[in-house]
């Protein structure tokens, strides 16, 4: 799955970083933001919108994120185009993946 971590905009990242506490509590929030679009004869619906800005509630709450609460109110107040939105592409391909450089 494509992930931009935590979709924070850049005038905010002085309050929340885009890397945190909050980052897998971020990344399920995605997945979940673009799950609806993998079942069939499905749209955007408002309570599933809804299950998963709580599942983002709940996972920043169990990381003990510092950022919580900034972070839950701008989803829920300005996602709603972002969550209805279709993504494409979704998903990749790893054997599409160039191998990087070897760390040495």
């Amino acid at each position: 799955m494509l992930t931009d971590l935590a979709s924070v905009p850049n005038f905010a990242r002085a309050i929340a970083g885009r890397v945190g506490r909050h980052l897998e509590a971020s990344i399920v929030h995605d997945f979940l933001y673009i799950a609806w679009q993998d079942l069939p004869n499905r749209s955007p619906d408002k309570r599933d919108r809804k299950y998963a800005d709580l599942v983002l509630d709940q996972g920043m709450k169990a990381a003990q994120s510092r950022v919580r609460m900034p972070i839950f109110r701008a989803v829920r107040l300005f996602d709603w185009g972002v969550y209805k939105k279709p993504d494409t592409p979704r998903y990749i391909d790893p054997d599409d993946i160039e191998p990087g450089p070897a760390i040495v």
